[in-house]
């Protein structure tokens, strides 16, 4: 009977403790993110990497439980580590814990870092008034040039924006690089942005937003330069100050979005 009731007590003791939750009580909070990288650099870097780029253990950029996972399941990674491996639970402390997963997300999943600091209705004259919408489009209105960038803040992280902006030769996706032709007919020269190519001919999307659909046969030459289309010199142009509020008004560009990927290389 004493058994029973010691059985009883610890039963009652264990079931009182209070349940982790689900989510990330912490969400995209920039305290938490500073407190997780903290934490990150001191008890994970020495095995997963700076910013969990990878090391003696995996990128972090490449796990499945980080990119994919859900928050519970990334925290029990992170407080209690895996079973059968080297990866053993470094920060046992509930908010610690928690902290460590919302550093990993600011990293890893476009939007759910802290909203970047600056005035975004300030960034969003600056966008106007440098032009971006003659290449971009932002709830529906502007160009087709460049990317359309009514979601951006949910498919690259702010860092990713930033270079964007201050170096866009740094990465060029495969349907926005530059392509300038030589016509044999008349010796005028196109240039735009490869939109698509196969053995016969090419597709170019022109400055002004016309298209040029050209056969292989009528071009002279074909010259593609490594550089973007977009004008290198915001960084130069911009002062740190408008840089950070047309970063900030980016940022709040969350429109949903289907991702996918379209490949041209056809030929």
């Amino acid at each position: 009977m004493r058994y029973t009731l010691l059985l009883l007590g610890t039963f009652s003791a264990v079931s009182s403790l209070p349940a982790q939750p689900q989510n990330n009580p912490f969400g995209r909070k920039l305290d938490a993110v500073r407190q997780g990288a903290k934490l990150f650099d001191s008890k994970c870097a020495g095995c997963h990497g700076k910013d969990a780029h990878g090391g003696e253990a995996p990128d972090l950029h490449k796990s499945r439980v980080v990119l994919a996972g859900s928050d519970a399941a990334l925290f029990q990674v992170v407080q209690k580590g895996i079973p059968g491996t080297e990866m053993l639970g470094f920060i046992p402390a509930a908010d610690q814990a928690w902290q460590v997963v919302s550093y990993l997300h600011s990293l890893t999943r476009p939007g759910s870092g802290p909203p970047a600091p600056g005035d975004p209705v300030k960034g969003s004259q600056i966008f106007e008034q440098s032009g971006c919408p003659r290449c971009h489009i932002v709830a529906g209105r502007g160009g087709t040039l460049g990317p359309d960038l009514s979601s951006i803040a949910l498919q690259i992280p702010t860092e990713r924006i930033r270079e964007s902006i201050v170096d866009p030769d740094a990465r060029i996706a495969d349907r926005y690089k530059t392509i300038t032709v030589t016509l044999k007919s008349d010796g005028r020269k196109i240039t735009g942005t490869l939109k698509n190519e196969d053995n016969f001919s090419l597709q170019i999307m022109t400055a002004d937003g016309g298209y040029a659909l050209l056969d292989r046969d009528g071009i002279a030459q074909e010259q593609r330069p490594a550089g973007s289309m977009m004008p290198s010199g915001y960084g130069r142009n911009l002062t740190a100050a408008q840089l950070q509020d047309l970063l900030a008004y980016l940022d709040r560009q969350r429109a949903p979005f289907l991702r996918y990927e379209a490949t041209f290389a056809n030929h």
